[in-house]
């Protein structure tokens, strides 16, 4: 096990650069935030989430319309192949081929997008999440904020529970989307 030990350096009156009167010995604010709770709890998140989820739902609608019409001339092509002529058959083959097609392009490109909405909706609420940690952390003159994790996990060993300003970065980010509504 490796021993660790910690300096306090006491030099002026003030931090350097930051204007926050400088801790004495022993008197640095720290706090930890589970960032993964924030997110979770993030009411714009959900509201953002539920958004895209009904983007998808009419985006699918499309793609199973063109699934049963596969289905519906594929049947079609079991149940009547012997009777059709042989120009009927590689007309409804070529349709089947066709709609095919469509149908892996159209899913691809529903795919594509949804992954690329997704991605953009993460890159701004993880921002928003973490210029929210920061807001606080000044303005509660902090000195050190931690990513921590359910039971002191991710990459803290231990952190006790009175650091923990999860529930004030969730309330701080509700807050603030609800004025912006």
């Amino acid at each position: 096990m490796a021993i660790i030990s910690v300096v306090w350096l006491t030099c002026s009156s003030t931090a350097e650069g930051t204007g926050l009167p400088k801790p004495s010995p022993g008197q640095y604010k720290i706090g930890v935030v589970n960032v993964k709770r924030v997110f979770d709890a993030y009411e714009k998140q959900k509201d953002e989430y539920a958004l895209l989820q009904k983007t998808r739902d009419q985006k699918q609608k499309k793609i199973d319309e063109l699934s049963a019409t596969i289905e519906k001339n594929k049947e079609r092509y079991e149940t009547e192949r012997d009777s059709m002529t042989p120009e009927t058959i590689a007309d409804l083959e070529d349709r089947i081929e066709s709609d095919y097609s469509l149908y892996k392009a159209e899913f691809r490109r529903l795919q594509e997008d949804i992954d690329r909405r997704e991605k953009k909706l993460l890159e701004s609420i993880f921002k928003e999440i973490h210029l929210s940690i920061q807001e606080i952390g000044t303005q509660g003159n902090y000195h050190l904020v931690l990513e921590g994790g359910e039971s002191g996990r991710s990459g803290l060993l231990f952190f006790s529970t009175t650091l923990n300003m999860t529930q004030q970065v969730i309330d701080y980010l509700n807050e603030n989307y609800q004025r912006s509504k």
